[in-house]
């Protein structure tokens, strides 16, 4: 059996990967949860991983409740319509998954649905694969229950860097006809980064509960990458003053 003791040092290091059987998992998920650590156990695959989150990790949680906030706010959506949970562990997937537990990093909600339509999963110490393994997990093993995942890969920041060199977002989403996750078409970027967006339907985002969309227009809001950056270059400050007891001077006692 897994010593619970491996698992409490590896969230003191903020993280770990590990190969465990269902069983294993039982014995640590009291502790993860305890400890507030963000988690996914993969029944298919066996695999456990957990970190607990950073200022970094947490801009693309941020980005996406900022996006539904602006539905709400250009009268899209009621203020109840939609909600975006970021602490809520899911289980009760379907059939090689089902005794899978993923907490993902952000879900969107309407308004008396039990799963999200559309799932958030940010990476910066976990690798892409990691990412796509949890891709396949909320896609697949609700059987596009969700519908959809926005990917967020940041490079980790090298020593000396304080600003985020590297990062990319991508979306899946699940296919009904080959039962499985599909990376969505990638329009080319336009030229100013400003205009670098993502677009969704009203379908997407609410699914069976279209109703809650209450306005006029045809789209959501477009989901702008320039937010995103925006957000991840206050967040690296924090990081960089929490980390290495920087004190940028904004607060006295």
């Amino acid at each position: 059996m897994l010593p619970l003791s491996e698992v409490a040092k590896d969230i003191a290091k903020e993280g770990g990967e590990y190969k465990i059987t269902w069983k294993q998992f039982q014995e640590v998920e009291e502790l993860l949860e305890n400890r507030r650590a963000k988690y996914s156990y993969n029944s298919y695959t066996g695999m456990l991983r957990f970190l607990m989150p950073t200022f970094i990790h947490a801009s693309g949680n941020r980005w996406i409740t900022e996006w539904v906030q602006e539905m709400v706010n250009a009268g899209d959506i009621e203020p109840a319509g939609v909600k975006v949970f970021i602490d809520a562990a899911l289980k009760d997937f379907k059939e090689n998954y089902s005794r899978s537990a993923k907490d993902p990093d952000a879900g969107i909600y309407p308004r008396g649905r039990k799963w999200p339509t559309m799932a958030l999963e940010a990476g910066y110490s976990v690798s892409y694969d990691a990412l796509l393994d949890d891709t396949d997990l909320l896609l697949q093993g609700t059987q596009g229950r969700i519908g959809m995942v926005i990917v967020v890969k940041i490079e980790p920041l090298a020593p000396g860097e304080t600003e985020i060199q590297n990062g990319f977002v991508q979306v899946y989403e699940y296919d009904q006809n080959l039962n499985r996750s599909v990376r969505r078409a990638v329009v080319p970027p336009p030229s100013n980064r400003l205009q670098q967006r993502q677009k969704f339907t009203w379908n997407q985002v609410l699914r069976y509960k279209i109703g809650e969309h209450i306005s006029d227009s045809e789209q959501t809001p477009p989901l702008y990458l320039e937010n995103l950056r925006a957000i991840l270059e206050e967040n690296v400050a924090r990081h960089l003053a929490f980390n290495y007891h920087g004190d940028d001077g904004s607060e006295k006692e």
